[in-house]
């Protein structure tokens, strides 16, 4: 890092700047160096991210796997162009997926999530989001999805 004012800044935020006791330059490069290392494990050697924003602001029903064919893991929200009751299809592969009401509306305009391929979530056909503003996980444990949250 070639600021060390930024050095200062962010050593203060994490406790390391100071006296012996709080900590040195040298664990913070460590700290640094740790965290790369959680992160390039977390996203793979690629750098890609962890989830992909997606934003559906197409009217009518989404398929994810139908809308995104090459989307292995994916964060969705979900805003309308047009007001209306929507369903979103999960695929049968991949996850976890994360389907949020992005326009506030899932009160008026429920948001249905299902599972593709004869799959259940939470051992049922379908899942409501039905609050403004709601989202949720949802996990692919082989044969069928759990919600997490």
């Amino acid at each position: 890092m070639s600021q060390p004012g930024a050095n200062t800044s962010l050593l203060n935020a994490l406790g390391l700047q100071g006296g012996a006791a709080a900590g040195s330059q040298a664990q913070f490069s460590q700290l640094l160096l740790l965290l790369t290392r959680i992160v390039t494990a977390l996203e793979g050697a690629s750098g890609g991210s962890i989830y992909t924003p997606y934003v559906w602001t197409g009217v009518g029903n989404l398929d994810i796997a139908m809308a995104y064919p090459d989307a292995k893991t994916g964060t969705f929200i979900i805003k309308q162009a047009t007001p209306a009751s929507i369903t979103v299809t999960l695929p049968s592969t991949g996850g976890p997926w994360i389907v949020a009401d992005g326009a506030g509306v899932a009160a008026t305009d429920n948001i249905t999530v299902e599972a593709a391929g004869g799959r259940t979530i939470n051992g049922t056909s379908t899942n409501v989001l039905n609050t403004n503003w709601a989202a949720q996980t949802y996990l692919l444990d082989t044969d069928n999805y759990i919600t997490l949250g």
